[in-house]
């Protein structure tokens, strides 16, 4: 069997394999493509409404090895003409397999969103409307070509943590759901093995956004209690503060613009008599600009809960199976595979097969001229072998986002 060369655009997203990567950095690599793209080209996106600066626009720009940012001329209105911003993702490292080059992509991301928040949205004069970085980032990760895994960072903030990467995270956006479980500390005579930590609830929160100052929107835990007026609740005199419950992370001087949860490299064994210290802890980080949050200083506080608790940010994704459309809450991670472990535990290697079918919001279709519009497109699993029907079962370790659809076609018969 001949092996594609170079994968190719379909109007769909495509998880396609085996991917080599125009340095040859890997022989059965998989990648997620998305719908338009040239092979080996930098791909350039447009984002409308955004840009509030006056007609120097020439002079905001910023690039880095992997991302330029400028604004640009769009269509004309009248005697007018908008002014939009124009987002390239550079071919250097984009289309590349190696991991040296996806940890370069990653960090210049990392560097071209907090530089663009800095320098254009929050800074004396700002000429991107509040939010604007998010948007931005959105559509970035729409676009951007990545390993299934990896697709996860420029959607979540998301790193596993393996590899001798450092300490899990996962940045909070609304719409997702955290999960708390929470332990209690039982106490039954001295000396007794049963003097431990022990489950004791579990609890879920509603991520959501709420009015903040400067026009910009603060996190949530809870859209009521994020719109009312916080309580004032005693605090350490320094973070991290210590939280009982969803209350606390409510208060007053609470808010903050990001939010991330940091996972320690170790934790207290269940017998432990406790630890107050987010070496040991599940961290909420928040601060309210990405430069605090990643550095950890100015705004930048850290939470944690009382005792043993584990904190699981969970997305919203539908099911349709037998034309029965439900909205189910996962935890991030969650892949295609995991999903089809809960009906099945039969796999679909045939590609041509049209058991399992998917669909993925896209935002990023505005064009100088164009809306920017929101839609579903298509997402398909292909091979780059010709004339292979099995697929690499890999193919199925796809993480879902948030508003995925996944479609069986199971026989009611």
């Amino acid at each position: 069997m001949a092996q594609i060369s170079n994968p190719g655009p379909s109007g769909s997203y495509q998880v396609f394999s085996p991917f080599t990567g125009t340095d040859s950095g890997c022989t059965n690599g998989v990648i997620l493509l998305p719908p338009a793209f040239g092979y080996g080209q930098s791909l350039n996106l447009v984002v409308r409404f955004l840009y509030t600066g006056g007609s120097n626009f020439n002079q905001f720009k910023y690039q880095n090895s992997d991302f330029q940012f400028a604004i640009v001329q769009g269509q004309s209105q009248g005697n007018t003409t908008e002014l939009v911003v124009s987002i390239t993702i550079l071919a250097n490292n984009v289309w590349k397999c190696a991991q040296s080059a996806r940890q370069a992509l990653m960090n210049n991301f990392t560097d071209f969103i907090t530089q663009i928040e800095s320098k254009f949205e929050i800074n004396s004069a700002p000429i991107l409307i509040p939010g604007a970085t998010a948007i931005i980032a959105g559509q970035i990760a729409e676009t951007i070509p990545a390993p299934p895994l990896e697709s996860l960072f420029y959607r979540y903030g998301f790193v596993a943590g393996l590899a001798g990467s450092g300490s899990p995270v996962v940045n909070l956006l609304p719409g997702m759901r955290l999960r708390v479980e929470f332990e209690a500390s039982q106490y039954l005579s001295p000396g007794s093995q049963f003097n431990s930590y022990i489950s004791s609830g579990q609890f879920y929160y509603y991520v959501c956004s709420v009015p903040g100052a400067n026009n910009q929107r603060a996190l949530a835990t809870d859209p009521f209690l994020g719109n009312i007026a916080a309580p004032q609740i005693p605090q350490s005199s320094s973070s991290p503060f210590l939280a009982s419950g969803i209350i606390d992370l409510q208060s007053s001087g609470m808010p903050r613009r990001y939010y991330r949860i940091v996972y320690p490299q170790n934790m207290i064994a269940g017998n432990s008599a406790g630890d107050v210290t987010t070496a040991k802890n599940v961290a909420l980080v928040g601060a309210n600009s990405l430069a605090d949050l990643n550095s950890g200083t100015g705004s930048t506080i850290s939470t944690i809960f009382r005792g043993r608790a584990i904190v699981v940010p969970e997305i919203p994704v539908w099911i349709n199976n037998q034309g029965q459309l439900s909205m189910i809450y996962v935890p991030v991670g969650t892949t295609v595979a995991n999903i089809l472990e809960r009906f099945t535990a039969w796999k679909p290697i045939f590609i041509l097969q049209s058991t399992l079918a998917m669909q993925r919001l896209q935002t990023a279709t505005g064009t100088k001229t164009g809306n920017q519009g929101v839609s579903y497109v298509g997402l398909t699993f292909t091979t780059g072998m010709i004339g292979s029907a099995i697929a690499n079962l890999q193919i199925y370790d796809l993480p879902l986002v948030g508003g995925d659809v996944v479609k069986f076609n199971f026989s009611a018969s």
